[in-house]
């Protein structure tokens, strides 16, 4: 029993190491493929930023103006010309009314000025014709008294109105005044009853602190509302300013040819009893004429400071219309209803989300794999399914020094509306087309960025072999010298060594399948 153990010890001792001689003797089994011709496209990876090609700042051209609506938000997309904001008017609408009574005071005073040069330049004739006959003299002055009678007319017809717009309220805006300030103390007393509730829910702590201040400015601006209705309604029941500047205007224009008529009937009847104007009558009409004349001018140089102004008013007030400059979207909306602005208070950002495009900061290294109008691919972090075809359009012409990269801009022609300034873009450009190009997996190359050389297999030994290479896609690059189309290529040329025998195996990719 013992020499049977023993005999079947050394036979198992025996072909180990006949099995281990044999497993030393036989070559290494390393992964190979064989070198294929393929298109290649060579891409450069970057990420960059999305951003509006054009973006502006709408600020106010008003001072001391108050926000009274804001009438576009953050992501609103907005048309040329669209209105986004509005703002007090009170005080230029003010301006406009003070113009045109201004106006209208002025054409009255011209009027006035034009009757006082129309009697005085009868005036003159009259004493230049005092040679008329007696007939003719009587016939003036009886033309002077009925004008005088009719200028009186005028005057009395005239202070009637007067009167009247004085004591005259619109009855319409009263009424809309009236029902508004009745809305607006019902609202101050709805108000002060859930300010008082949410007050005693407050100190109980029932409510938090929040809802009581919301409470609170809820009162005060219905109690503020309210002031402003009774002062509307006041307003409404008195007389408008322009109406009794205008009725005023044409008392005194009336009141002026009712002077004129008295006058030119006086100098009738002068003229019908001297019959013979002398010296003095000619020239004291000559001033009356001159007198008028520049009178005259004087109203129209105030009607057209009044004009000017008015033309101010109207400027002013549109600029209280805030509207867009162009098209696009409010990418930041910087005021609230109620807020006073300055002269250029930045009010929103507007961007032109018709016109896009991708920033990026290239490596200095890259530059010059890069040209204008090379094609990209663009996706978006927030989109994955969202792919652009894109060009470069600029590439920038200095570098920054601390970054060491150069910006480099793409042009987006796309106009979905899921694109946003200020996404994250990854961008693939393509830097180089290679048609029918030799190829081999990048992990083949040994040396690349100095003497570059891979590892071909013939009849199962390994041999060294320079080649030349070019930049591919991310897992291959192209062969340009160096290398035959079917030659068999090493994939981990490090786990050997030329002159070697190894056993060539195909990737573990292409075996499972």
């Amino acid at each position: 029993m013992g020499r049977f153990k023993f005999v079947a010890i050394a036979t198992f001792v025996l072909v180990t190491v006949a099995f281990v001689f044999w497993r030393t003797s036989q070559p290494p089994s390393l992964e190979a493929i064989s070198a294929q011709r393929a298109d290649v496209s060579s891409t450069l990876a970057i990420s960059g930023v999305l951003e509006a090609v054009s973006t502006t700042t709408v600020a106010s051209q008003v001072n001391g103006a108050r926000v009274t609506s804001v009438l576009a938000d953050i992501g609103a997309r907005v048309t040329a010309g669209q209105l986004l904001a509005t703002l007090d008017d009170s005080d230029y609408r003010a301006q406009l009314q003070q113009a045109d009574a201004q106006i209208a005071q002025a054409n009255a005073q011209a009027s006035l000025q034009d009757m006082n040069a129309s009697g005085a330049k009868k005036s003159l004739d009259l004493a230049r014709e005092g040679a008329r006959s007696v007939v003719e003299l009587k016939q003036s002055v009886t033309q002077a008294e009925t004008n005088v009678n009719s200028a009186r007319l005028k005057v009395l017809e005239a202070q009637a109105n007067l009167v009247r717009v004085r004591s005259a309220g619109r009855a319409e805006q009263v009424r809309q005044a009236q029902a508004q300030l009745e809305r607006a103390e019902a609202l101050v007393q709805l108000r002060q009853k859930e300010f008082n509730r949410k007050e005693t829910l407050y100190h109980e702590g029932a409510v938090s602190k929040s809802d009581y201040e919301v409470a609170d400015t809820a009162l005060i601006t219905a109690k503020k509302d309210a002031e402003f209705a009774r002062e509307a309604l006041r307003l409404a029941r008195s007389p408008r300013y322009e109406d009794v500047q205008i009725a005023e205007a044409q008392l005194r224009g009336a009141r002026a040819v009712l002077v004129g008529a008295t006058q030119t009937l006086s100098l009738s009847k002068q003229s019908l009893d001297d019959r013979l104007a002398n010296r003095q009558q000619v020239v004291q009409a000559e001033t009356q004429r001159d007198s008028a004349v520049a009178g005259r001018l004087v109203s129209e140089a105030g009607k057209k400071v009044a004009q000017s102004q008015r033309s101010a008013a109207e400027v002013g007030l549109a600029k209280t219309q805030v509207k867009a400059p162009f098209g696009g979207t409010i990418s930041r909306r910087l005021i609230e209803p109620g807020q006073t602005l300055g002269v250029g208070t930045a009010m929103f950002v507007l961007a032109d989300t018709q016109n896009l495009r991708v920033r990026l900061d290239v490596d200095e290294a890259s530059i010059s794999l890069l040209r204008v109008g090379a094609p990209a691919k663009v996706s978006f972090d927030a989109y994955p399914d969202l792919v652009i075809d894109a060009k470069i359009s600029e590439i920038g012409s200095s570098a920054d020094f601390q970054k060491g990269t150069i910006e480099v801009r793409l042009l987006i022609p796309s106009l979905d509306k899921r694109l946003k300034p200020e996404l994250t873009a990854d961008v693939n450009i393509i830097t180089a087309n290679y048609k029918s190009a030799i190829t081999v997996p990048k992990r083949a190359l040994i040396n690349a960025d100095s003497a570059p050389e891979v590892y071909v297999v013939k009849n199962g030994i390994v041999e060294s072999r320079s080649v030349e290479w070019k930049r591919g896609n991310l897992d291959e690059v192209v062969i340009s010298s160096g290398l035959s189309v079917g030659e068999l290529i090493l994939l981990a040329p490090r786990s050997s060594t030329p002159g070697s025998r190894v056993k060539t195996v195909a990737p573990k990719a292409a075996r499972s399948k």
